[in-house]
C-alpha cells in the first residue's frame, strides 16, 4: 500500500437515490457502523465506524455467504439468522475508488480487494479517512465475487443514508434466494 496517497484522490460518486443492500444479522439493524477491527476496512484503532454495503444483493449475499460457505452448501440457520434491507442514499457520497483506473491514480493494486491482509488495508482506509478531501468511504470489487462492487462507508456519512425497505430474512427470500443459490451452485 502506498506510504502517502495522492493530492487528488480518484474518487467515484454515488447518486442521491442510489440503491445499495446490507447483508446483517436480522436481530440488529441493518444501518450499523462497526468499530471493532476485524473487517477489511475498518479503523485500524476503531477511532471511525465503517457500514459495509453492497451495489447489488447478490454481493451482499456473495460478501456474507460464500466466506463461509462449506463446500456447496450453505447452513439453513445462516439464512435465518441474516437478512437484506435495501438502504437508499438520501444525498450524494464521494467513495475513493479501488478499482480499474483508480488502482494506479490511488497508489495501491488489486490486492485491496483480494487478499486477506486486512492490517494494510486498515491502514489504507484510515489514510483515506484522514485525506483532505474527506471522501465518504470507498468503493472496491467484492472479494468472493468480483463481477459485484462493495462499498465501505464511513460513519461521517451516515446522514446520507436510509432504510428503504424492511428487512427480509434470507430464508424468506423467495425467488432472491433462489436466483443466487443457482448463480453460485450451493444447496441448503
Amino acid at each position: 500500500m502506498p506510504d502517502r496517497l495522492p493530492r487528488r484522490l480518484a474518487l467515484i460518486e454515488l447518486p442521491a437515490s442510489e440503491k445499495l443492500y446490507r447483508c446483517h444479522q436480522a436481530r440488529h439493524s441493518p444501518i450499523f457502523f462497526g468499530r471493532n477491527i476485524s473487517n477489511r476496512f475498518d479503523a485500524p484503532e476503531g477511532e471511525f465506524g465503517v457500514c459495509y454495503l453492497s451495489r447489488s444483493p447478490i454481493g451482499a449475499f456473495a460478501e456474507t455467504f460464500l466466506r463461509r460457505a462449506r463446500g456447496q452448501f450453505i447452513e439453513r440457520d445462516d439464512l435465518y439468522r441474516h437478512a437484506v434491507t435495501r438502504i437508499r442514499l438520501a444525498k450524494p457520497v464521494k467513495l475513493v475508488q479501488c478499482f480499474g483506473t483508480g488502482l494506479h491514480r490511488n497508489g495501491i493494486d488489486a490486492r485491496i480487494s483480494s487478499s486477506a491482509d486486512y492490517p494494510e488495508h486498515q491502514r489504507f482506509s484510515r489514510d483515506c479517512f484522514e485525506h483532505q478531501e474527506l471522501p465518504d468511504g470507498l468503493i472496491y470489487r467484492a472479494r468472493f465475487d468480483d463481477d459485484q462492487f462493495s462499498v465501505g462507508l464511513y460513519d461521517r456519512a451516515s446522514a446520507s443514508i436510509s432504510q428503504d425497505s424492511k428487512p427480509r430474512r434470507w430464508l424468506d427470500a423467495g425467488t432472491l434466494l433462489d436466483e443466487v443459490l443457482d448463480l453460485y451452485q450451493i444447496g441448503i
